[in-house]
């Protein structure tokens, strides 16, 4: 009977360990080889090193621009503030990497900015300045919405396509359309916080604001493109792009302040 009972008691054991061991087999077989954890922090990481898609279907395919999402909040932190300090020489792209994360943020929270800013804008100037009857209600004008989303989208990808074709086609080469579009993505940071001043019903705080806004963003984009444009095009091309960049950033501050801050 003694022998017995020890008998049990090692056979519990025995088939415990084999439900530890067979758990932890199980474990190990989730993870793929691609899917294995780094060891420093833990956190599964995307790989990238494999080369991009090439072919005119490239475009098509998410893994294309898996490159150009590859970085983190505090990078693209860090970039938006140096797109609002142009005089700064560190450079916004370390080892030539642009990226797309930053001025696609930009790009939709400048829009809807834009549009609920000049909404509380004219709802300010309604009631504290304009002659109306007693009873009139302001009456908000919707057709502002898509009007300020297509304004936007027209300086975030048409314009820098513009400029990239012109290098393409009358230069030695081009800077590539993507890193022409998180310049001119990030140059339209300082226009975020500058629509929130433009809301009080002052004019002449408007009309600095604006002023201020666009010779930062016009700065950092000059001494961001100029450079590569004197790189592969010829001084009266250079002289060329740097009058239609100024009269195209012009014409965006009028827009802003004559049809949603006015």
């Amino acid at each position: 009977m003694l022998f017995g009972k020890k008998k049990t008691k090692k056979s519990k054991k025995d088939k415990k360990s084999k439900k530890d061991k067979k758990k932890k087999r199980d474990k190990d077989t989730l993870l793929t080889d691609e899917e294995q954890a780094n060891p420093s922090d833990g956190l599964q990481q995307p790989d990238y090193s494999k080369p991009r898609p090439k072919g005119i279907t490239r475009f098509c395919k998410i893994r294309y621009y898996q490159k150009f999402f590859n970085v983190s909040t505090k990078d693209v932190i860090k970039r938006v503030f140096l797109a609002m300090m142009p005089f700064n020489t560190t450079p916004i792209f370390p080892n030539n990497k642009p990226d797309l994360y930053g001025p696609m943020w930009i790009y939709i929270c400048l829009s809807i900015s834009i549009v609920v800013c000049g909404h509380f804008s004219n709802v300010m100037d309604f009631e504290f300045i304009e002659n109306h009857p007693p009873k009139a209600e302001y009456e908000a004008e919707m057709r502002k919405i898509t009007k300020g989303w297509g304004m936007t989208s027209f300086y975030f990808f048409i314009v820098p396509l513009i400029l990239h074709g012109i290098c393409y086609f009358f230069g030695s080469g081009t800077p590539g359309y993507q890193r022409t579009l998180a310049i001119y993505g990030y140059s339209f940071a300082i226009f975020i916080p500058a629509t929130v001043i433009l809301i009080p019903p002052m004019e002449y705080l408007r009309y600095a604001t604006l002023g201020v806004a666009g010779f930062i963003s016009l700065l950092f984009i000059s001494k961001e493109l100029m450079d590569a444009g004197k790189r592969y095009l010829a001084q009266k091309w250079v002289t060329a792009l740097a009058i239609m960049c100024a009269l195209l950033h012009i014409f965006f501050c009028v827009m802003l302040k004559f049809y949603y801050f006015d």
